[in-house]
């Protein structure tokens, strides 16, 4: 009846039910907007805007399975 439980498609898992907000506000919605990301999905943007590793370097670790 408080629509607690949001469902939301997961690339991998299919539909999901994730907990909604314990609250709600009249002017800000708090509910789940995307699904939790795969494993592996933001390396390439966190290992060259974070890191500052360069693409070969990427490679060469991808190779050696230290990142996915």
């Amino acid at each position: 009846a408080r629509k607690y439980f949001r469902y939301i498609e997961h690339p991998e898992a299919g539909l999901r039910a994730h907990d909604g907000s314990g609250f709600k506000l009249s002017k800000t919605p708090a509910e789940p907007q995307r699904p939790s990301p795969l494993l592996g999905e933001h390396t390439y943007e966190v290992a060259t805007d974070i890191l500052e590793l360069m693409p070969e370097e990427i490679s060469n670790l991808v190779v050696e399975q230290v990142l996915f």
